[in-house]
């Protein structure tokens, strides 16, 4: 089932998307204007969307992918200027399979959602992450659970800008 989202809906929107599918897989892809042109084809594990806002008004829509360096945790997969129509599919038990957003110039960024949200993904991230500051560190020995605890809070860090 396709709906479209009213504008004056998409901040909520975003916020609920991102909670309800952070730590699943996306395969982004965006076409670019009216040349349908594929710019850009991805798979990465979903942190969340967001809106990009100039004063008021709506700019663009973000969409974030999770990062396994530490001081890239939140990785931006794209940002799509000037959104015109932003579109969910959901299948039958309600969970959503793919975002479609729409813009001005014709381009046009679809996000499918696969597989169900992992715990297993957070697990890896807090790992590769903390890894990435015990290198960072020059190698230091014996601060295992202080990289680890930085790891975590990088971590839930960038999870909360997005719900």
């Amino acid at each position: 089932m396709k709906k479209e989202i009213r504008r004056n809906e998409w901040s909520r929107f975003c916020r609920q998307f991102s909670a309800r599918n952070q730590y699943r897989s996306a395969k982004l892809r965006v076409q670019a204007g009216s040349r349908k042109e594929q710019i850009r084809d991805e798979t990465a594990p979903l942190l969340g969307m967001s809106i990009e806002k100039k004063g008021r008004l709506i700019d663009g829509i973000q969409i974030v992918a999770l990062g396994w360096e530490a001081d890239r945790v939140a990785t931006p997969l794209m940002s799509l200027k000037q959104p015109s129509e932003v579109f969910i599919e959901r299948d039958r038990s309600g969970t959503d399979t793919r975002l479609e957003i729409r813009a001005k110039d014709g381009s046009k960024a679809t996000v499918d959602l696969m597989d169900a949200v992992d715990p297993q993904v957070k697990q890896r991230l807090v790992e590769r992450v903390a890894y990435s500051i015990y290198e960072k560190s020059g190698h230091s020995h014996g601060d295992d659970v202080d990289h680890w605890l930085e790891a975590e809070s990088r971590i839930v860090s960038a999870e909360k800008a997005f719900v």
